[in-house]
């Protein structure tokens, strides 16, 4: 059943469509896909690995990446809510169950991991503070833009962003951790083993 705040931001979408900006929100929100999320994504994660000389960024956007898609795929087969109906979206057209947003838990997910490791990159503050505004609202505006084009309710967003938070949350501190203790993950790629 729908709630007030579904309905609402629905028809806030609704009212300030146009042709122009129908096609560059289509265009950026197109971006969320996994077919075009992940290849972006990678290259940067190898980046930072050479940069912070530490296998972590690349193993925990990996981990990160496959518990995002397998949480969404399993989390709209059990809710299997409607989308909004296609007489009211912008096209193209999703078919799949609109509870939660994919295109906004994969987003939230990889710009939580990627804006950690950049922002551990750098060293002035203000620069991790741009990082850290770049990151939150990439993930902020692909949210929006699935409300803006119809193509979920508002609900299923924030469910996107609250999961999408946990789970890079998650992943960052059990690669982090073990990583630190000297679990099974690689140690930093500088570090040599100690002699014993």
């Amino acid at each position: 059943m729908l709630n007030s705040i579904d309905t609402t931001y629905l028809h806030w979408g609704l009212e300030h469509r146009s042709p122009a900006l129908d096609a560059a929100v289509t265009a950026f929100t197109n971006i969320g896909t996994t077919a075009l999320s992940l290849p972006l994504a990678t290259p940067m994660a190898f980046l930072l690995t050479a940069i912070l000389r530490s296998w972590s960024p690349v193993l925990t956007v990996a981990m990160a990446a496959a518990v995002s898609t397998s949480t969404t795929t399993i989390i709209k087969a059990m809710v299997g809510r409607a989308r909004p109906e296609h007489s009211l979206a912008v096209p193209p057209y999703e078919h799949s169950f609109s509870f939660p947003s994919g295109h906004t838990l994969n987003a939230t997910v990889l710009a939580l991991v990627l804006g950690y490791f950049c922002a551990r990159a750098v060293q002035r503050r203000w620069v991790r503070g741009l990082i850290w505004a770049a990151a939150l609202c990439y993930a902020l505006c692909m949210g929006v833009s699935r409300i803006f084009l119809a193509h979920h309710w508002s609900t299923d967003v924030l469910a996107g962003w609250v999961f999408g938070a946990i789970i890079a949350g998650a992943a960052l501190a059990l690669v982090e951790g073990l990583t630190r203790r000297g679990g099974h993950l690689p140690v930093p790629l500088a570090a040599p083993h100690p002699a014993r």
